[in-house]
């Protein structure tokens, strides 16, 4: 059976908890050995790279599901829960979603010091002649 790898993450900790989760809902998951990832081009050895969680092609439109109702958030807080599958979802969750509060940079944050650039590199180019013209023209 053909196998697809449904998500990747920078930890081993962060791959077997969704793994885990992945199985606990009746997909049949795994995440390759610490010698296949890095085989593949991921030094997870040193704790950097990519872990892929692997699943079965006919189950991966399941998995996807699951991942989807985890990221939207439907188990956080479950993390008391008496059902295991909605404890390990909740646990997942906290590991995938963002830390509350917290707000993403703006899109300009990055693009600031290429704008200021550009503004200083005008101000060389006609910035003399823009103080002259206002010298003349308040004076």
């Amino acid at each position: 059976m053909v196998e697809i790898v449904i998500a990747r993450f920078s930890t081993q900790a962060e791959a077997e908890l969704t793994a885990s989760f992945l199985r606990r809902h009746g997909v049949r998951a795994r995440v390759p050995s610490f010698a296949f990832a890095e085989s593949v081009g991921s030094p997870a050895g040193a704790g950097i790279g990519e872990l892929p969680v692997i699943v079965k092609a006919d189950q991966a439109k399941k998995a996807w599901k699951l991942l989807k109702r985890v990221r939207a958030g439907e188990f956080v807080g479950e993390v008391d829960s008496d059902n295991p599958r909605r404890r390990l979802g909740a646990q997942l969750s906290e590991v995938l979603l963002p830390v509350p509060g917290y707000t993403a940079p703006s899109r300009w944050v990055a693009r600031a010091p290429l704008l200021a650039i550009a503004v200083l590199f005008i101000l060389s180019l006609f910035g003399a002649t823009v103080f002259r013209l206002l010298r003349v023209s308040l004076g």
